[in-house]
């Protein structure tokens, strides 16, 4: 038990020592902003807290951009991916073949239409 909470406190102080901002820097400088604007508290933190969501706001917004991309992509490609899923539980060859064939004209036709929108897709997400 001890040693458990041990690491807990381990785990804890490398992730305040990691955070890209910590919550000591949000408060220096709300009790900056308070002192140096005359604002009362209450509204320092709101300005902070603006400030600090107007600062992630186009990260959050290209998230959100290729989230919705990949939803879209998502629902193209299910067609492909349940062509794959029946070749796999075809009972003959000449079946498979069938599917194949028919796999194979769903990818190239998913391909020609999101090929270079999978590349921009991936270009935002990492």
């Amino acid at each position: 038990s001890e040693a458990c909470s041990s690491v807990e406190v381990a785990a804890l102080a490398f992730a305040k020592e990691e955070s890209m901002w910590s919550a000591t820097q949000f408060i220096s400088g709300i009790q900056t902003l308070h002192e140096s604007s005359g604002m009362p508290w209450w509204a320092s933190i709101v300005a902070i807290n603006i400030a600090a969501r107007l600062v992630t706001l186009p990260i959050m917004l290209a998230s959100q951009r290729a989230t919705g991309k990949m939803a879209r992509l998502q629902l193209e490609l299910l067609p492909v991916k349940k062509l794959q899923e029946a070749m796999t539980l075809a009972p003959t060859v000449e079946h498979q073949r069938a599917i194949h064939s028919a796999w194979i004209a769903q990818s190239d036709d998913v391909k020609v239409r999101l090929g270079p929108d999978i590349a921009k897709i991936m270009g935002t997400m990492f």
